[in-house]
């Protein structure tokens, strides 16, 4: 209760509201997702939580405006800057959208995340650079997607290597809640990781 979530690809919201409701009135969610559909939806899921700030913005390493390419209703996973489509046979409709930097996003709010959830299909790594402060100074966990196998795997490892530098350990969680130490793999078709800072894992 009281904790600060930061929810990178928030979808529509689920996360999002799962963490409404674990940190309670006194913490605070704000959620990030670049496509406009899914924001809507996002939207309409956590209008009557006072406790949810929501950005219709993808995340990166530093503000810009980018092309991003939507899929459309149902293809949510492909949603991406970073994704050049070669996995999914259908029309995109290619959008402008501005970045946010969570450096600077939780500077100017004076925000402490305590938890930051990262799940950018394909672009956490690029995220990760524009929260190195973060990471140094408030030492948030994070929860971090590895996935696309071979066609993500560069981004899977130095977004890995990115966290282990900055003294974090990986932990896996297994279907009935328990969590453990994970050993690092080449390749990972899908899974979620929890890198928790060394000096917090005394509470395991």
């Amino acid at each position: 209760k009281g904790d600060t979530v930061l929810d990178v690809g928030a979808h529509v919201g689920f996360y999002s509201m799962l963490s409404s409701e674990l940190v309670g009135e006194n913490g605070a969610v704000h959620s990030f997702e670049p496509t406009r559909w899914t924001y809507e939806i996002l939207k309409q899921n956590t209008n009557k939580l006072s406790n949810v700030t929501l950005n219709n913005n993808a995340v990166s390493s530093q503000k810009e405006k980018i092309s991003f390419k939507d899929y459309g209703p149902g293809y949510g996973a492909y949603n991406t800057a970073h994704n050049d489509g070669s996995t999914l046979k259908k029309k995109f409709k290619t959008i402008v959208i501005e970045t946010i930097v969570l450096d600077d996003y939780c500077k100017e709010r004076k925000i402490r995340p305590d938890f930051v959830k990262l799940d950018a299909e394909g672009y956490e790594y690029v995220i990760l650079q524009g929260m190195k402060s973060l990471l140094d100074e408030v030492r948030p966990i994070v929860a971090l997607e590895v996935a696309g196998g071979d066609e993500w795997s560069d981004n899977c490892k130095k977004s890995i290597d990115l966290l282990l530098s900055k003294k974090y350990k990986p932990y896996e969680m297994s279907l009935d809640g328990f969590i453990s130490p994970h050993i690092i793999k080449e390749n990972y078709d899908y899974d979620n990781l929890l890198f928790i800072p060394e000096e917090k894992n005394i509470f395991l």
